[in-house]
């Protein structure tokens, strides 16, 4: 009777209604069979509950991690989102870094420029002086800033030239005056 109980549950073919009329009329036998049955069972039943216990558990923590990598997703697909502005902006600070890097090399080249003009002995105050006489030069020739710094600028070019004449031109008043001396006995200013 144990055999065929074992097998049929086994198997799965085991119809306890056919089994309990074969085996009815021998009921010391059957319910041997069936203690016999459920005393060697229970360890396993006992263990397949465990089992089935720690699926569950398991479950729950795949339900679990399941939300939390859902969570997970979601602040990703936010952190995504916040991310192009923060190009956008990591963008334009960029430039505006090379635009400030590209004045303070100027600056630095004219500080550097100051520093060697300084050195020749034209400090603050001849700057000061020299500010002033590129004005009147604009306010004469009735230039603005930049036209009266090239128009002065384009003059220095020719001061050799022009102090060559200057002296030419007074050492051609003093023969004039000395000839004009040696006729007349007077010298016209």
């Amino acid at each position: 009777i144990y055999a065929e109980l074992v097998d049929g549950l086994k198997t799965g073919s085991l119809n306890w209604t056919a089994f309990t009329a074969k085996h009815g009329a021998s009921k010391g036998p059957l319910y041997n069979a069936v203690g016999q049955f459920i005393r060697d069972m229970e360890p396993k039943v006992r263990e397949t509950a465990a089992v089935q216990a720690k699926l569950d558990a398991a479950g729950l923590k795949l339900d679990q991690a399941g939300l939390t990598l859902g969570e997970l997703d979601r602040r990703i697909k936010e952190a995504e989102s916040s991310l192009a502005p923060l190009e956008e902006t990591k963008n334009a600070l960029n430039e505006g870094i090379e635009t400030l890097e590209t004045k303070l090399a100027e600056k630095s080249e004219l500080l550097e420029h100051a520093r060697e003009l300084g050195k020749l002995g034209l400090d603050t105050e001849r700057l000061g002086q020299l500010k002033d006489t590129l004005a009147e030069i604009g306010a004469k020739h009735g230039l603005k800033g930049k036209e009266a710094v090239a128009k002065f600028f384009d003059e220095l070019k020719d001061y050799d030239a022009k102090t060559g004449f200057q002296g030419e031109i007074q050492r051609l008043e003093i023969i004039t005056g000395i000839v004009q001396w040696s006729f007349t006995g007077t010298v016209l200013s």
